[in-house]
């Protein structure tokens, strides 16, 4: 079998979830069975022995027996939400970074934040300085994710009215289908 522990990015998370109960995601990652160089996340849902006391950190511990693990590339999850038209007037964008950052600057963070970009040639589209921009932060799975929606040059000058509605209705379109996912999966452990 694969050591999913053999990195700290890893185990970190194991250990939050077995020690928490609940489902817990890596930071980004590169994924090792992939050809090219694919970022994505990991995530964790810790299993415990039926019938034994789970409520404590001591109890969860002793009666934990392995995880469901879930493995997603960053650019199946984003390029299945957000259909190919859009992805040419609007590049969005998916940062990964802990609750305590300490910063939300974009462009401190760099690629060693950045899950995915639908689209990677961004000299299309504007800054990401500009003020016509949305950003949404999300919570899954333990991770603080930062969702960027840029317009690309083209899209400002085809649709100046209903700019910021489609960047909020898409931001809100993505989180809340990542929150179902997550949502459907809690409540099938559940059961």
């Amino acid at each position: 079998g694969f050591d999913t522990a053999f990195e700290e990015n890893r185990l970190k998370a194991i250990k939050k979830s077995r020690d928490s109960g609940k489902i817990m995601s890596t930071s980004r990652i590169t994924l090792v069975q992939e050809t090219e160089e694919k970022s994505g996340f990991l995530i964790y849902l810790p299993v415990y022995r039926h019938g034994m006391p789970h409520k404590t950190i001591d109890e969860r511990r002793n009666a934990f027996m392995g995880f469901v693990t879930g493995v997603f590339r960053a650019c199946d999850l984003l390029e299945g939400v957000v259909e190919e038209s859009h992805r040419k007037l609007i590049n969005f964008s998916i940062y990964d970074s802990p609750f305590d950052a300490g910063t939300n600057d974009l462009e401190a963070w760099g690629k060693d934040h950045l899950l995915h970009s639908t689209n990677n040639d961004l000299n299309n589209f504007i800054s990401t300085t500009s003020p016509m921009k949305e950003i949404s932060i999300l919570s899954v799975a333990g991770r603080k994710w930062t969702v960027v929606a840029i317009p690309s040059e083209a899209f400002l000058q085809q649709s100046s009215d209903i700019l910021p509605i489609l960047i909020f209705v898409s931001g809100t379109i993505i989180g809340f289908l990542i929150f179902l996912t997550l949502r459907s999966v809690e409540e099938s452990r559940e059961s």
